[in-house]
C-alpha cells in the first residue's frame, strides 16, 4: 500500500521537491536531497503553448528513473497525481 505524506517542491523549481510516501508501512523519499533513499522518478508533464504560457498536466515518469522492481513507477505516479498539483512546463530546470 502506498500512502501520500506530502511534496515540498515550490516555485520556481516545483518539480525538485521531495516526494514523501508511505509504501508498505516504511517512510520512503524520493528526490534530490541527501535524505532520499531514492532519486525522482518523475518529471513535468505540461508544455509551453504557443501563446506563451505554461499548461498544466499530470506528472508524468522520467524514462531514465531507475528504481528496484518491487517500486512500480506507474503506481508512484497515481498517488503523486492525486496528491501533487500538477506542474506546467518544466521551463525552469
Amino acid at each position: 500500500m502506498i500512502k501520500f505524506i506530502k511534496y515540498t517542491g515550490e516555485a520556481p523549481n516545483y518539480c525538485r521537491g521531495v516526494l514523501t510516501l508511505e509504501i508498505d508501512g516504511k517512510i520512503t523519499k524520493f528526490g534530490y536531497d541527501s535524505d532520499c533513499d531514492y532519486e525522482p522518478f518523475w518529471e513535468m508533464g505540461g508544455a509551453w503553448n504557443n501563446a506563451g504560457y505554461g499548461e498544466r498536466e499530470k506528472w508524468i515518469a522520467d524514462p531514465f528513473a531507475t528504481l528496484p522492481k518491487e517500486l512500480d513507477i506507474d503506481k508512484l505516479l497515481e498517488v503523486m497525481n492525486e496528491n501533487v498539483d500538477p506542474g506546467c512546463c518544466g521551463g525552469c530546470s
